[in-house]
Parts: structure tokens; sequence; C-alpha cells
């Protein structure tokens, strides 16, 4: 079971209004290769101070210090940083790419201060790993296709299994990055018992996402994923990404949707 995810949509309200704080500049972030982006130093009306790269120099639009402007698409790249050599201290980074910036109007700094959100946080981060505010599931990952549901009993204070059952764990893949996922449902009564292999389903109610380090990989520090949902729904099949499309780089997500509107954000 991969439960790996290297990037992960944005949702559209998350940051709110940005502002430009200081002066653009060329940077290199990401993976080797990737090429320079361009940094924006931002204020939002929902995040105090985020540094956002537009992944390509020929969609990022010169913006003057105190004007307001529009992203694109924004894409998360999570990554895990060490502060101890032998990689025991560990903390996890966001770094946010966007398909395009636009120029906007000039902001007027009271009014602006007077929107700021009341979910406001100083800086764009999340202190364990919570990225449900975040994440948009279903950009990020389309339907998913069933493999195969086992159900999880609660055990005694010896360990011995009581045969009540706790949840139900589904083993999934993303029709958008084909990655296999360990899913919690916990709905006891979830629909999903009923699905056939490769049924195609897309999650339900409240849904957590958690980011950790994967304790398995010794020399490669992967970023792994942990789901949970109250339960699931049956969809018709939705067309499947074709692989080069699924492995596309971070440098270049695709230029939809906005994410300047108002959102909350994970403390």
């Amino acid at each position: 079971m991969s439960n790996s995810l290297q990037r992960f949509n944005l949702k559209e309200n998350f940051f709110g209004k940005a502002v430009l704080v200081a002066n653009t500049s060329r940077a290199q972030v990401g993976a080797r290769g990737s090429g320079t982006k361009v940094k924006y130093p931002v204020t939002t009306q929902n995040v105090g101070l985020a540094e956002i790269y537009v992944t390509e120099a020929r969609r990022a639009e010169e913006v003057e210090i105190g004007e307001e402007f529009n992203f694109g698409q924004i894409l998360i790249q999570p990554s895990i940083r060490s502060i101890a050599e032998n990689n025991q201290s560990t903390f996890l980074t966001f770094t946010p790419l966007a398909s395009s910036a636009k120029k906007g109007n000039t902001v007027d700094p009271v009014s602006f201060s007077k929107e700021r959100s009341e979910d406001f946080t100083s800086s764009f981060r999340t202190g364990n790993g919570d990225i449900s505010a975040m994440i948009d599931i279903e950009k990020t990952f389309g339907d998913f296709v069933l493999i195969s549901v086992e159900p999880k009993v609660f055990r005694d204070a010896e360990g011995q299994p009581t045969g009540e059952i706790e949840k139900y764990v589904i083993q999934a893949r993303s029709t958008m990055n084909n990655e296999m996922y360990s899913i919690d449902i916990l709905n006891l009564d979830t629909s999903v018992r009923e699905l056939p292999l490769f049924a195609h389903f897309q999650l339900t109610g409240t849904v957590s996402a958690m980011l950790y380090r994967d304790q398995s990989q010794v020399e490669n520090i992967r970023v792994s994923l942990s789901l949970k949902a109250d339960d699931v729904k049956a969809v018709t099949q939705s067309v499947t990404p074709k692989s080069e499309t699924a492995k596309t780089d971070a440098s270049k997500p695709a230029e939809t949707g906005n994410n300047n509107q108002k959102g909350n954000q994970n403390k």
C-alpha cells in the first residue's frame, strides 16, 4: 500500500484576497530541473504571510507592492524537512505552486484589515499534519476504485479481538494519480460492503486528511497520507487520466479555478 502524496489541489477559496507585500523574485523550488519560478510574498484575508510560486514566468504578471492580484489553480507540494542529522526531528512544509498570477487593484489597507477572516492565522502551516481544511479531495484524487474492504474489530486490554466492529478499511486506487490508498470508513452500515471489485466511489460526510512521515522509508523521507471518511457513495465511472497526465510535474498545473476567495485554515 502506497499512501504516498506528492502534491494536492488546494481548495479554491482557501487564501481569500491576496496582496503583494514585497518585491517578486525568481526562485528555484521543487524538484531539480523543474525550472525557475516567480515568487510572490503575500498577505491574504486568511493567512498573514505566505510565499506563492507561479510555475511559468510568462503567466506571472508584474504586480506592485500593495496591489491585489489573483492566482490560478494552486497545487501544494508538501515535504518533510529534517533538523537533525539522524532525521529523527522533522517538520512539515508546504510549497504553493500557482498556474498564473494576474494583477488586480490597489488595496485600501484599512478596508483590507477589516475584511480579515475570523479563521485568520499568521502563517501558512499545519502543526499536526492535518490538511482537511486545505485539500480539495475530488480534484486531487478524482474517483477511487475499490480493491478490497476489511472490517477492523475492537481488541480488549489483552489484545484479543472482541468481535465488535470498529470501522471498515478500504484499499483503493485514485484515478487521478494512480496511487493506492488505505481509507478508514467510520459508518458501520456503510454501503461499501455491497460494492463490487473495481467499483468507482467518492468519499462522503466528514473527510479527515492527515499527512505524516512514512517510517518505513529509512533513507528517503516520503510524505504519506491518512484518510478517514464517514462513508462512500458509488459513482459512474469517470474518464481515467492517461498515465502521463497523472504524472505531470508540479511545475505545470492546469490553469483552472481561482484560489483568491474566503476559506479556512487549520491551525
